[in-house]
């Protein structure tokens, strides 16, 4: 299907002269829809436009520049989440590679292994991270000695 490409400001205010007529629109409506147009997508006018037609609103250019208004523009500073994709109604997270991740955490854990074992010898480092887990395990089993709790 093909997408519909959005046609220049100056060819559409002709035309919603000649659809909507008796009504009165005026230069300042006109020029706040210029300035709101390049932000907004050829479906959003669309349904905006169909929108205030059949709610028959009395100014309908009025209502469809404080309905464009509210839609959040694509360069939204504001957005949420910048790197949320959505792919119909499925979320999809981009951006993240986290198999470069885990591995640069890996990388750094080797480093500081491989300081620290030249230092105080070889295995120190494993050494001192299991007499740590020992402990914290140990204080975790008699956590309510620690806490006073009876």
């Amino acid at each position: 299907m093909a997408t519909a490409t959005k046609p220049p400001i100056e060819s559409l205010l002709p035309y919603l002269r000649e659809q909507i007529p008796g009504c009165g629109i005026s230069d300042s409506e006109l020029n706040e829809l210029r300035r709101i147009y390049p932000e907004v997508s050829y479906k959003d006018i669309n349904r905006v436009y169909h929108e205030a037609i059949n709610k028959k609103a009395m100014q309908p250019i009025s209502y469809m520049v404080r309905r464009l208004q509210v839609l959040k523009p694509t360069n939204d500073p504001f957005k949420l989440n910048p790197q949320a994709r959505y792919n119909g109604k499925i979320r999809v997270e981009i951006g993240t590679d986290w198999d470069a991740k885990n591995a640069e955490i890996q990388a750094k854990r080797d480093a500081q292994r491989q300081a620290y074992d030249h230092v105080h010898g070889q295995g120190a480092y494993d050494a001192r991270l299991k007499a740590s887990t020992a402990d914290l395990a140990e204080k975790f089993r008699h956590l309510d000695n620690y806490l006073d709790y009876k």
